[in-house]
């Protein structure tokens, strides 16, 4: 879901704001982030507790409709009967702050921005149930599409398929580049948004520019010790 976080009385009033989590950054002074500078996703409001409590309870509903609405989608594919011989994949292009180090939106690599749910679903041939801990990007889904439908591993790309890890028989180092891809056309196609690049592998988590001339800081957290990325 995406702002504004209205949603229809029905899933409005479905989550009490009061049982909604505050994020453990909402107060980061973020005198140590390279996120410092971006006041504008630090509107007044998002370093409110209960303010982002009633926007969560809010998003919570929008995105309970979603599911609702994807459960409509399943239902239609059992009575087409073709379950069993789709691959469905559901994911998100960016999460939601939400109050995080006190911003909104997106525009960032904190986890609340950039870590979003990716299911893949075939009954029958993918376990249900079935967890993939390593970091992946939606750059492996055309790969994992191929390999599914038609056995090809072969197609040169950027992303790989995702089916050894969905079967336990991936044994290479796995880890993730992530490019800020928004580009200035007036400047080489340079990098508009700096940190320009994140690499996730493991618990660890590298944001960095790789800018030229850039001043900012580079970030390395470890996300089993430091989940809310504040040191």
């Amino acid at each position: 879901p995406h702002a504004p976080m209205i949603p229809t009385k029905k899933y409005y009033d479905m989550y009490n704001p009061d049982d909604m989590a505050v994020p453990a950054s909402l107060k980061d002074e973020m005198d140590n982030s390279a996120y410092s500078s971006l006041m504008s996703q630090r509107l007044p409001g998002y370093d409110d507790p209960e303010k982002v409590q009633r926007w969560t309870a809010n998003y919570f509903g929008l995105i309970t409709e979603v599911d609702d609405w994807m459960g409509v989608l399943l239902d239609k594919m059992d009575e087409l009967g073709i379950t069993e011989n789709t691959l469905l994949a559901f994911s998100a292009d960016h999460g939601e702050m939400m109050g995080g180090h006190g911003m909104r939106e997106k525009n960032n690599f904190y986890e609340e921005s950039s870590h979003i749910p990716l299911l893949l679903r075939m009954p029958g041939t993918i376990p249900a149930g079935t967890v993939i801990d390593d970091p992946v990007s939606h750059l492996d889904l055309h790969n994992t599409f191929l390999d599914y439908s038609v056995g090809r591993t072969d197609y040169k790309s950027d992303g790989t398929s995702l089916r050894q890890k969905v079967e336990g028989t991936f044994v290479a180092d796995s880890f993730v580049v992530t490019m800020w891809n928004w580009t200035d056309i007036t400047d080489g196609y340079r990098p508009s948004r700096d940190p320009a690049f994140m690499i996730r592998k493991g618990g660890w988590k590298l944001i960095l520019s790789c800018l030229a001339g850039s001043s900012n800081l580079d970030m390395l957290y470890n996300l089993d010790e430091d989940p809310s990325e504040m040191n």
